[in-house]
């Protein structure tokens, strides 16, 4: 009788524990290509020299851009996501272990390529096998990351957004 009581108490215990350790997992959020593209640059003004500079070369001069997010994708910085695009190669298209996500499959990415604000750097987790361009659309899990100007990552500097720790999810 006493053995059967300390077992239903830590079956119980165990189901309640595995219940709040459930609770806690956070549950994916949507994540699409129009909330992305709310995201603007903001330069900041030109100063003199970047005036004479641009007169000079007959282009605009290089400045650090101010990237902008809506508060809604500010709510999601660092947290688990999922959103479904086109995938395009980001290096090696047969063994991919980080790759672009965009809205649209275009024919070629340098003819017609994506907005800024339209693309989407993924990096796989370790424990994800590497995939190949067989699969076209996907969906993507994995953790938000907005860009900031003190970002020391060089690669995600190139982007405004990346998701890190990705798993994908195949759409055939």
């Amino acid at each position: 009788m006493k053995t059967t009581i300390i077992l239903t108490q830590a079956i119980f215990f165990f189901a309640s524990a595995m219940s709040a350790q459930e609770a806690t997992l956070e549950k994916p959020q949507p994540l699409t290509f129009e909330q992305l593209a709310k995201t603007t640059v903001k330069k900041p003004p030109s100063s003199m020299l970047h005036k004479a500079m641009e007169s000079v070369r007959g282009a605009e001069a290089d400045e650090n851009p101010i990237l902008e997010f809506p508060e809604e994708l500010r709510k999601l910085d660092g947290k688990r996501v999922t959103i479904p695009g086109f995938l395009a190669p980001y290096m090696d298209p047969d063994n991919m272990t980080k790759l672009l996500l965009i809205k649209a499959p275009v024919g070629c990415f340098f003819c017609n390529p994506p907005q800024q604000n339209g693309v989407v750097l993924v990096r796989l987790a370790a424990k994800e096998k590497p995939i190949n361009m067989d699969i076209v659309t996907i969906t993507v899990e994995g953790t938000l990351h907005l860009i900031q100007p003190d970002c020391k990552d060089e690669e995600a500097q190139q982007f405004f957004f990346t998701i890190d720790d990705a798993k994908i999810i195949f759409h055939h």
